[in-house]
């Protein structure tokens, strides 16, 4: 709940302080949880008309971006989608799409095949869906995606125990950031820089 805007907070406390959870005899028994996710716009229900249906990881990586938009933060696009180029099957996904599966791989929370693909146009089976749930939900599960050797770049741990990755404009201030946690070391105090 704390990771919600203040917006989304005030719809839950009180569009749903005495909603029942509980299986509905009558019709589809997701609806009432598909609903609250519509209204915290985790989802498009005007994208999708059948939820019973399977969903393909380029519907799993919408969700999984448009929760992170509302709890978390976004990386930088560009690292994203740099990132997610490694993979064979990204162009046969949409512009938009693409967007999603990058936020969700650089995240942590989708990881590709050992194929080198991301599986564009697949089906999500239970497994998959229950794995992609779990590093979304618990920070500690999620796969750390390594910079390249002498990158700019750099996977910062974050106050949520998360982790966001820095792009240093150049390799002096990527230095300074070595000297300014080292100096803290040295201290004993201030050794985690948080991003």
């Amino acid at each position: 709940m704390q990771s919600l805007s203040s917006e989304n907070q005030t719809i839950l406390k009180q569009d749903y302080r005495y909603f029942d959870f509980k299986p509905v005899t009558v019709g589809y028994w997701a609806k009432p949880y598909i609903d609250v996710a519509s209204d915290l716009h985790f989802l498009n229900k005007s994208r999708y008309s059948d939820f019973q249906s399977d969903m393909t990881w380029e519907n799993v990586a919408e969700i999984v971006y448009y929760t992170l938009e509302e709890t978390e933060f976004l990386e930088d696009s560009a690292f994203s989608e740099q990132t997610a180029q490694a993979y064979g099957d990204l162009q046969s996904a949409t512009e938009r799409e693409q967007k999603f599966i990058a936020e969700a791989l650089v995240k942590g929370i989708m990881q590709g095949y050992p194929n080198g693909y991301i599986g564009v146009g697949d089906k999500v089976t239970r497994a998959e869906a229950l794995a992609v749930l779990n590093r979304l939900t618990d920070k500690t599960k999620r796969i750390k995606v390594a910079a390249p050797k002498g990158s700019l770049q750099l996977s910062l741990p974050t106050e949520g125990g998360g982790q966001k990755t820095v792009i240093f404009p150049d390799q002096r201030m990527r230095d300074v950031y070595d000297v300014l946690k080292q100096a803290g070391q040295l201290r004993g105090t201030n050794q985690d820089l948080l991003a």
